[in-house]
């Protein structure tokens, strides 16, 4: 689970434990696959996005939209939406900006596609 000033609490079997990020501010959601490779996105007028390696949280890459939302497709690729239709690709660990997908009035705004 994440929430406000970069907090992320993790369920260890038997209870949740606070693991804090290297950000202040909010996060939109977290996803992974497995507990040792988790990513979060979120962020302020700019965004976010990080990856948890099983010990700590780390900042990978900046965007220049607000992040609300990501899937987890494998372990070698991430997809990150954000506001205004900002979407981000993360393969062979390396995080890009991909353009916008949709022309007129249908359109991914907002990362409502994916999250």
């Amino acid at each position: 689970m994440s929430g406000g000033a970069g907090v992320t609490l993790f369920w260890n079997g038997s209870e949740l434990v606070h693991r804090q990020t290297p950000v202040p501010f909010g996060l939109n959601a977290t996803h992974g696959l497995r507990t040792d490779r988790m990513y979060a996105v979120g962020g302020g007028a700019e965004g976010v996005l990080l990856a948890w390696n099983g010990t700590e949280w780390i900042e990978e890459a900046e965007a220049d939209k607000k992040m609300i939302g990501l899937w987890v497709v494998s372990d070698d690729e991430v997809y990150a939406v954000g506001e205004n239709g900002a979407i981000y690709h993360r393969k062979d660990n390396v995080w890009t900006k991909e353009d916008r997908v949709g022309t007129g009035t249908k359109t991914a705004k907002d990362g409502a596609a994916i999250a």
